[in-house]
């Protein structure tokens, strides 16, 4: 009987060392590295965030507006971004993620201003 118990325990242990990677994987610092696009009028923009914690912001299709920054999660749903502009202008903002997928993001930032976000594939 003791037997029995000894290797229902180590199943146990070895199912879920296989689920922690697939649980981890659902928290949206995990998610989050990839391209993303907002939906609606400001769809002209393409925003990447890298898995160092750099990220780009920029228009599609021009050489125009473009800016590099970095991201940081302050806790598993709320986040700092630090934009530079070309020129040279800088914008640090708080985001809070309101939902979360691997497709779609939407956050809120501190005026309660609403951005849904998809990821391009």
């Amino acid at each position: 009987m003791r037997t029995w118990h000894g290797l229902a325990a180590a199943l146990a242990v070895v199912l879920l060392a296989g689920l922690a990677p697939t649980l981890a994987a659902d928290k949206p610092k995990d998610l989050i590295v990839g391209k993303w696009q907002p939906t609606g009028e400001d769809k002209v923009f393409l925003i990447e965030f890298m898995k160092d914690g750099k990220m780009t912001f920029s228009k599609v299709g021009t050489n125009g507006y473009a800016a590099k920054g970095t991201y940081k999660f302050l806790d598993d749903y709320n986040l700092e971004i630090t934009l530079t502009a070309n020129d040279g202008a800088t914008m640090t903002q708080k985001l809070k993620i309101v939902k979360f997928s691997k497709d779609e993001l939407t956050t809120t930032d501190e005026d309660n201003g609403q951005d849904t976000l998809k990821r391009v594939k």
